[in-house]
């Protein structure tokens, strides 16, 4: 029986991923390497984020806890980016994903919201890979979480 006819989704058993594909829901799945250092930032060094002392901190080049997660951010731009455009980042679209980012300007509260409005795109982009890949008849157990189903939270 097709498992698309009866719209049931086919997690295991089906075709093989590609390598690309393979390689698009690996990197999905370790977005949590990308975001949980900068959870960690926003917990633990809270006190570098403000409009105030973001912006001075952020222009003095001696401000070393500052300029390191200001870079820890552009390379969470980078990554995510790349992984939400498919494998390909214009200069564009790394400029888009760094603003979705927080900013060391934003206020720690404000900050933390935008981290969680991506981790939820990012959770969001990662299940409709595997959910239209199972469609398709494609083996995704292997990301898949416990149980039969895809994963709803992955934990960012």
């Amino acid at each position: 029986e097709n498992p698309l006819s009866t719209g049931e989704v086919m997690t295991s058993g089906g075709r093989n991923l590609t390598a690309t594909q393979t390689k698009l829901l690996a990197e999905g799945n370790n977005l949590g390497n990308v975001l949980t250092p900068i959870y960690g930032i926003l917990e633990n060094q809270s006190d570098l984020f403000g409009p105030g002392r973001g912006f001075i901190q952020g222009a003095n080049p001696y401000a070393v806890k500052t300029q390191t997660v200001e870079d820890d951010l552009r390379r969470a731009a980078q990554t995510i980016g790349k992984y939400m455009e498919g494998g390909v980042l214009r200069k564009e679209d790394e400029i888009k994903y760094h603003k979705m980012l927080p900013k060391i300007t934003d206020m720690p509260e404000v900050a933390r919201n935008k981290l969680d409005g991506v981790a939820q795109m990012l959770a969001n982009q990662q299940q409709e890979y595997i959910d239209a890949y199972a469609k398709a008849g494609y083996d995704v157990s292997q990301f898949l979480g416990e149980g039969d189903e895809a994963q709803d939270d992955f934990n960012w």
